[in-house]
């Protein structure tokens, strides 16, 4: 029986210093259907050369070199290059927990299932691998509450449905981005599948990480994140998700008037 074909993305910009552990992780997967496609992002470091020579080594690895154009259009291309059935992202700062993460995570991932949602690794902490499905009408709003649509990362996407209704990353946009692409996936999502399993090891020390770096046009983007949010709840018709994106705007707002804050002090500390 053939088994599923993987894609894994990993767009890389400037990650020197991380980019071969992320990418041993991902050459050492036992889960034989895989691909990993590497985009570097016009990076001025030596992330290429390393990860040029990496690719090297493991005929599983496709790598392609982009002038910069941010984490989105990296994404994006690592999208149109896939061929996989499912598509998993993957930070170069960060690394899958061992070799069998894909195995355990595709063994959990059955036909009935739309998306698969799986855990930040924490060393003390166990998993039970139990999965559990939720109608997405059911689970839409504490996913929003939770903020586990912030991220790409801690998910296994069906790529029929990236692919049939263009499910994109928007381009320029510096935060929000993520939930975006997440709110466009799941508009098209039935059953969402949850496993407690902690297979994601997510570097917190790395300085030029995008969500410790807010850009002037936070407010805007915010904004854009907020209004596809809205489309879908009323596409929903959902109470309790228009609860949730009341709630999302009130943490907007304070990310707003944080910049605002600091922007401010800035000019003051500048006189």
């Amino acid at each position: 029986m053939t088994r599923p074909v993987v894609s894994i993305i990993v767009p890389v910009y400037n990650a020197a210093a991380y980019v071969a552990e992320c990418l041993q992780s991902l050459i050492a997967q036992t889960y034989s259907a895989l691909e990993i496609i590497v985009v570097d992002d016009g990076s001025t470091d030596d992330s290429y050369a390393i990860c040029q020579s990496l690719c090297n080594t493991s005929d599983r690895v496709r790598l392609y070199h982009q002038a910069n154009a941010g984490v989105s259009a990296a994404r994006n291309t690592g999208i149109d290059k896939s061929t996989g059935d499912y598509i998993m992202f993957v930070d170069a700062d960060d690394a899958l927990r061992d070799a069998t993460t894909v195995e355990t995570l595709l063994q959990a991932y059955t036909s009935q299932h739309d998306v698969l949602i799986y855990k930040k690794y924490h060393a003390h902490c166990t998993d039970t691998r139990k999965t559990v499905a939720y109608p997405v009408r059911k689970i839409a709003w504490r996913l929003v509450m939770r903020e586990t649509l912030n991220a790409p990362w801690n998910k296994v996407y069906r790529a029929e449905i990236i692919k049939q209704y263009s499910v994109d990353f928007p381009v320029g946009v510096k935060i929000g981005e993520d939930l975006m692409f997440n709110i466009a996936y799941f508009r098209h999502v039935q059953t969402v599948a949850m496993i407690d399993y902690g297979g994601y090891v997510y570097r917190e020390d790395n300085i030029y990480s995008a969500t410790k770096n807010l850009s002037a046009t936070v407010g805007r983007d915010l904004a854009r994140a907020r209004k596809k949010l809205l489309c879908w709840a009323m596409q929903q018709r959902s109470l309790s998700l228009g609860i949730a994106y009341g709630y999302i705007a009130l943490k907007n707002a304070r990310v707003t008037i944080l910049q605002w804050w600091r922007k401010t002090k800035h000019t003051g500390d500048s006189a």
